[in-house]
């Protein structure tokens, strides 16, 4: 928003000085580096016209106006605006509008940001959820079926904390519940020591739909989306880097061809300089010296 209410200015002093024939290079300098950080930041693109004066669009959206030729009047920008919307944290509702319309981010950092606080942050809750209510449920149904060192039915281990769903924020321990109310035997009646159902709540670990197998398979999906990333990154910052290179040689300025033409312009003001050298003898020995002779 900073960069698209500069532009706005600086297409009013682009068409003013374009008009009046002044120098004005910094101006266009100036606007190339608020597009380019347009394009890095959101993705936008840009027609530069006739006059100097540029539009930036994010999708159909016109983020910034040009000025039409023959004026120079001024328009104003149009505002991006964030809005998280009822959902958070899990950004369900996370949005950006621009004059009230939902906008699409083009290619670029805001992008991935985006995509990371609608999408992937909220599937991963999401996948967290599941495993710690599927800890709970599994852990209370062996508890169920077995039965505390007093022969007592085991009760449930773990809860939602507040009420409602078991879910990764707000599991718990049962309140009250200690190591005496766990459901080790498989026998009811006490003395009990027998440790039935304690070995098959080690055994249900190796179960394919259990807590942990799905945790693991969680965390290796992670680290194999975290690695590829980096490696996409590595791989775009590459090709990033050649595009800039090409960006100036295009619109950049070249040390060697400017150290040229000033050898050029150097040797050319030598040359004139003989030339009016060469001159001035031919005229002081014409005026000076001719019609001497025989005196």
């Amino acid at each position: 928003n900073t960069a698209a209410e500069e532009l706005t200015e600086l297409n009013r002093r682009i068409v003013t000085g374009q008009a009046s024939g002044v120098n004005i290079n910094d101006l266009y300098d100036r606007r190339d580096a608020l597009l380019d950080t347009m394009a890095r930041t959101v993705g936008a693109t840009a027609e530069i016209r006739a006059n100097g004066s540029v539009e930036v669009k994010l999708g159909n959206q016109v983020l910034v106006s040009d000025i039409a030729p023959g004026h120079t009047s001024e328009a104003t920008p149009i505002e991006i605006v964030a809005d998280i919307g009822t959902g958070a944290p899990d950004f369900a509702n996370f949005k950006l509008t621009a004059a009230g319309a939902d906008i699409t981010l083009g290619t670029s950092a805001a992008q991935a940001e985006f995509t990371t606080l609608k999408t992937t942050i909220p599937d991963y809750r999401a996948k967290l959820d599941l495993v710690a209510s599927n800890l709970a449920d599994m852990t209370n149904g062996i508890q169920a079926a077995g039965f505390d060192k007093n022969g007592v039915a085991g009760g449930p281990m773990f809860t939602a904390t507040g009420g409602g769903p078991v879910t990764a924020r707000n599991i718990g321990i049962t309140p009250g519940f200690g190591w005496e109310e766990i459901a080790a035997s498989s026998v009811a009646g006490p003395p009990n020591l027998d440790g039935g159902n304690a070995l098959n709540a080690a055994l249900s670990a190796g179960d394919p739909t259990s807590p942990d197998s799905a945790y693991k398979s969680l965390i290796g999906k992670l680290g194999l989306e975290s690695a590829s990333a980096k490696q996409f990154r590595l791989t775009q910052a590459s090709i990033t880097a050649s595009v800039d290179v090409l960006q100036q040689q295009s619109a950049g300025v070249s040390f060697d061809e400017e150290i040229s033409n000033m050898l050029t312009y150097q040797m050319a003001y030598q040359a004139a300089s003989r030339v009016l050298t060469t001159l001035d003898t031919m005229l002081d020995t014409l005026i000076n010296r001719t019609g001497l002779v025989g005196r």
